[in-house]
């Protein structure tokens, strides 16, 4: 490989971490999050038109799963290509990162980045930008599940709010009705008192 393209392999590895970079700064969700990064991983390997990205999670907290994979090499619809077995797939081109439920809140996966074609070999540096990516990744992951706190968080203070609404509604209306009975009570029971002292002193004088 000569200098112009190892400067062009740079430069799509610039490009990769620009882009999931900006797309961890919109805190999508995990799956539109994963795809988006698979998309960018596939754009900066050395053969992006053969090479595939597999990205799969899962949440032992919230049970959520997320399953994405990406590949630029056909576009004709997936189930319309026939899958070899494996003893017809000659041994192919594999890098793993993995991510550990310890580092995310409950999230544990893996990226998958393999090459469609056999005798194609990723570049050292892929290597180091997959373990990088999965590092932005673990970020998005750990961005979205504090959204999603957030949300449940809101939901619930809303949720309370309202209680709290509705009981103070019942206080005072139960105010009302006992300042309303209150005053019945001193027109029954007072009024009458009053009006026998007002004549008992009139007829004093």
């Amino acid at each position: 490989m000569d200098a112009f393209e190892i400067l062009r392999e740079r430069e799509k590895e610039l490009d990769c971490i620009y882009s999931i970079c900006l797309l961890a700064a919109s805190a999508p969700p995990p799956a539109e999050g994963a795809a988006g990064v698979a998309r960018a991983l596939i754009q900066a390997m050395s053969e992006p038109g053969k090479a595939r990205c597999a990205i799969v999670l899962s949440n032992t907290l919230t049970g959520e799963n997320v399953s994405i994979a990406e590949e630029e090499a056909f576009r004709e619809p997936r189930d319309a290509r026939r899958t070899p077995s494996e003893s017809e797939v000659p041994s192919r081109a594999i890098l793993v990162a993995e991510l550990g439920p310890e580092s995310v809140e409950g999230w544990a996966g893996s990226i998958e980045l393999s090459y469609l074609e056999p005798g194609l070999e990723f570049l050292p540096q892929e290597k180091i930008l997959l373990d990088s990516v999965l590092v932005v990744l673990a970020s998005m992951l750990r961005t979205a599940d504090l959204f999603r706190r957030l949300r449940s968080t809101t939901a619930s203070l809303e949720a309370k709010n309202t209680a709290l609404r509705e009981v103070l509604s019942t206080i005072e209306q139960e105010k009302a009705k006992m300042a309303g009975a209150y005053r019945e009570r001193l027109a029954a029971e007072l009024l009458p008192l009053a009006e026998r002292a007002a004549d008992f002193s009139i007829g004093e004088d």
